[in-house]
């Protein structure tokens, strides 16, 4: 990890401020941060391929609403939809066809039901080093405190992704729904 890693955070139209607390707390622990609005499904694809992220990033949040094991994508009216732009939510199918992503990026969702195995391991499939995410419906405050512990534990002590994620993962209930999807080439001790 670099001496001040760097965390994209992907918010939807409606994840409320959570993706401004991740972005305060985070740069508040010594993060660099890089806000990404999506406004449109197109914004998600780009987000998923790398397509116009101006950094090399260690760690991407996405703080965005899952419904049923799906991204909840913005509704727009049919006449502003791209021709080839996709009207609905993203599954694991769509996952799999735009997702690519660069060599050691960690990924770490906040959105309801996102974190089931079909999804997690597409995810690193398709090149995360890791990738957690909620099994269930997540209270939100619970997935802003998951995301903070878990950055904090990385930062502030030094602790591996799987240590940081079993100490995040423990603050009560809510927290424990969320699961830790790595790749077969990540190991504990270098992350």
């Amino acid at each position: 990890m670099a001496n001040q890693p760097t965390i994209g955070i992907v918010s939807t139209q409606d994840s409320g401020n959570e993706a401004e607390a991740i972005r305060q707390t985070l740069e508040y622990f010594g993060y660099r941060t890089l806000l990404f609005a999506i406004g449109r499904p197109d914004h998600f694809v780009q987000v998923l391929n790398g397509q116009d992220i101006p950094f090399i990033l260690d760690f991407l949040v996405l703080s965005v609403h899952g419904d049923d094991g799906r991204f909840v994508m913005p509704k727009l009216h049919s006449s502003v939809y791209g021709e080839e732009e996709i009207r609905n939510d993203f599954g694991v199918r769509e996952v799999a066809r735009y997702a690519d992503f660069s060599p050691g990026l960690g990924i770490v969702n906040t959105g309801c039901s996102l974190g089931r195995p079909e999804m997690g391991k597409i995810f690193v499939d398709r090149g995360a080093s890791f990738y957690i995410g909620a099994k269930d419906d997540v209270e939100g405050n619970s997935a802003l405190l998951f995301v903070h512990r878990f950055f904090y534990e990385l930062k502030q002590n030094g602790r591996t992704v799987f240590d940081a994620f079993v100490l995040a993962r423990e603050v009560d209930e809510e927290t424990s729904l969320f699961t830790l999807y790595q790749t077969a080439r990540a190991d504990r001790s270098d992350q």
